[in-house]
């Protein structure tokens, strides 16, 4: 019985699949022809984009800190979010923290191409 079922369902599925891709034949015939009439495709590009913050301490250089985003043409944006909560003293009892608040603390960056064609 597992057989037959499982005969059966392979057969619908290939039924399905060859009906599906009769129709993307007769669909993708059309779409030539149109695209034969209408204006050549445009070509689109990416951009790396890299970012370098650098940290200094009285005049030197402690840390560096390097970001890099793909920004394509199709879409036209992309962003980086990287951050951490860290917790920030707002009370404290005879000199001895005893409130805290976390506060967010990160980097955004949002980049953004403009084509001006």
């Amino acid at each position: 019985m597992k057989r037959k079922t499982f005969f059966v369902l392979v057969l619908m599925i290939t039924a399905v699949s060859l009906m599906s891709f009769a129709q993307d034949q007769d669909s993708s015939k059309n779409q030539a022809e149109t695209k034969a009439t209408a204006e050549p495709a445009k070509l689109y590009s990416s951009y790396r984009m890299e970012y370098t913050w650098s940290e200094f301490d009285d005049g030197k250089k402690i840390n560096t800190r390097n970001y890099t985003v793909l920004v394509g043409s199709i879409h036209g944006f992309g962003n980086i979010r990287v951050g951490s909560k860290a917790p920030l003293v707002t009370g404290s009892s005879n000199e001895v923290p005893t409130q805290y608040q976390m506060m967010d603390i990160g980097v955004n960056i949002d980049s953004r191409i403009i084509d001006e064609t």
